[in-house]
């Protein structure tokens, strides 16, 4: 008895699917978040850290212009 797919459910591949859609996978390995979310945290500290610095070198020169 065939039955319409319930939106979501899922089904086999067509040989020609197969053949034809590209190949995406579909869960990351746990390594791989973890060197995401090592990264971003690296970057935050790195402008965390030098966003003052920044500000502070670019008010001095413009003492200096003037």
């Amino acid at each position: 008895m065939d039955t319409l797919p319930i939106e979501g459910d899922r089904r086999d591949l067509t040989a020609e699917e197969v053949k034809t859609l590209p190949h995406v996978a579909d869960s990351l390995p746990l390594i791989v978040l973890v060197a995401l979310v090592a990264g971003g945290a690296e970057r935050f500290t790195y402008y965390a850290y030098t966003a003052p610095w920044r500000k502070v070198s670019t008010m001095s020169t413009r003492f200096l212009l003037f």
